[in-house]
């Protein structure tokens, strides 16, 4: 018989406990193989592995947390509370609340076409400042696949933006070395690493998952 053995090795979150059971499940199917134990051995009392123990392990690469907001600006640069008491600014507070219960979705906020273009906007400008030059990817998390699809579409529309101010860029700017990239303010920033890095920004690929 075939008494070859092996080991699979799994980083931390990638379904480690999911492949286990599949692969029981999986042996109970053959009668040949049905009548065998499977032991599951754990080298750790608790299972919820953390993020820290998992940098730790060497798991993990070291994760960086950054806290960007976005204004939820539907029309003319109105604020998505601004508008919504201004159109019912003759109901009282009660009725307020109402209404956008009944009304303000999360599907309805985080699909916005006017919110997510502005989001990828700010996504498209920190990438091309800080992850691009490094030559790094990047993956973006959606609300849903229409909100997904609508991302791609606010991220291709902004970098045709971002490539035209860095076209527009003054000579000076474009000549700038790295220690003046820095006294620069950040949308100039961004401009400035577009134009350097132009031809990997015009062949930048966009694609839902």
């Amino acid at each position: 018989a075939d008494r070859r053995g092996g080991i699979v090795w799994h980083t931390q979150g990638s379904g480690k406990s999911l492949s286990m059971v599949f692969l029981v499940r999986k042996l109970r199917t053959d009668p040949a193989l049905r009548r065998f134990k499977v032991v599951v051995i754990t080298d750790r009392k608790d299972q919820r592995y953390t993020i820290k123990e998992s940098e730790q392990d060497g798991a993990t690469v070291p994760i960086l947390y950054e806290g960007r907001t976005a204004k939820g600006a539907i029309k003319d640069g109105a604020s998505l509370d601004g508008l919504f008491e201004d159109l019912f600014r003759d109901h009282s507070p009660e009725e307020l609340e109402a209404i956008k219960k009944k009304y303000a979705t999360k599907g309805q906020i985080f699909e916005a076409p006017q919110l997510i273009q502005e989001k990828a906007q700010d996504i498209l400008r920190h990438y091309v400042t800080h992850i691009l030059p490094n030559g790094y990817k990047a993956q973006l998390v959606a609300y849903s696949r229409r909100a997904a699809l609508r991302y791609v579409e606010a991220l291709e529309a902004a970098r045709t933006e971002l490539l035209e101010e860095a076209l527009a860029l003054s000579p000076e700017d474009k000549a700038l070395d790295d220690a003046q990239l820095l006294t620069r303010p950040p949308r100039v920033k961004a401009a400035i690493q577009a134009w350097r890095y132009r031809q990997v920004l015009r062949q930048l690929a966009f694609a839902v998952g």
